[in-house]
């Protein structure tokens, strides 16, 4: 049987970030994740709204995971190293102006299940 000497339940940034660095410093670690991608919250989707359009989910803690202590200790490590997107990105309102109250629209529409409907 297995010893660890950490283990994290779940695989998103931060039990990611922990395991790496425990992994670094010698201990011996074990990460389960129950789904078959990495990163929790924190992903690439083509799910969430009409076809066509990718999102990225939660990507505001890109920037803060990339100025974290966490970060400059693994970059370089195994490869790791922050994505830069070349995509520009658009709503799905493409020749509209976006405003705040397209953003509240569309968030209560994908709370209420009804993204796409109008």
């Amino acid at each position: 049987m297995a010893t660890f000497d950490a283990v994290f339940a779940g695989a998103g940034i931060n039990s990611l970030a922990g395991a790496a660095l425990l992994s670094k410093a010698g201990w011996n670690v074990c990460l389960l994740e129950r789904t078959d991608e990495l990163g929790g919250c924190i992903k690439t989707s083509s799910d969430l709204t009409v076809p066509g359009f990718t999102h990225e989910v939660l990507a505001s803690w890109h920037p803060l995971f990339t100025g974290s202590a966490a970060y400059a200790e693994l970059e370089g490590d195994a490869g790791l190293e922050a994505a830069r997107a070349e995509a520009e990105s658009r709503s799905p309102r493409l020749l509209e102006t976006y405003t705040w109250e397209h953003v509240v629209q569309d968030q209560r529409a994908f709370f209420e299940g009804t993204v796409g409907e109008a």
